[in-house]
């Protein structure tokens, strides 16, 4: 608003932009920022171009193997610049996690059947399971948590 306001006067009067930044109490630099519109200049222009089209070529690769694969297009760039041309870029690739079976449900051993499943529980101390799964962490051995089904009531022997 003061910086509009210097621009009008020093156009239209034979006052200097010095002498009404010294009326107005705001520095100079300060109007030169606010008035005059500085150009972005990107030193990195052809190297951002590069790394996009690299981006779009090989979508899963990161920054690390971009940075490879532009010295095999002998362009020379520092790792830690591609990384934040990328970052500016927003081209940094996710990774996918990956499916991690941990059963294998398709081998050919007997598979028992799950007679706790059939069962109707009355009372208590009619169906107990064990899982030895979790090891202790007290004494660094594995520990049998025994639980009562109904109940719901952890057993922890000595």
């Amino acid at each position: 608003m003061i910086a509009g306001l210097i621009q009008e006067q020093s156009r239209s009067g034979p006052v200097s932009v010095a002498g009404l930044c010294r009326l107005s109490g705001l520095p100079r630099r300060s109007y030169y920022r606010l008035v005059v519109p500085r150009e972005l200049q990107d030193d990195h222009l052809y190297l951002r171009d590069q790394i996009q089209r690299v981006a779009v070529e090989w979508p899963s690769y990161g920054y690390r193997r971009i940075t490879l694969e532009l010295g095999r297009r002998d362009i020379i760039a520092n790792h830690k610049l591609v990384l934040r041309l990328m970052r500016s870029d927003n081209l940094l690739c996710l990774r996918r996690k990956r499916f991690m079976r941990t059963t294998d449900s398709g081998h050919r051993l007997p598979v028992y059947p799950n007679l706790a499943r059939e069962m109707v529980l009355s009372g208590m101390d009619q169906l107990w399971v064990a899982d030895i799964s979790v090891p202790h962490k007290q004494y660094g051995r594995w520990r049998e948590a025994l639980r009562d089904r109904l109940a719901g009531a952890d057993f922890k022997p000595p």
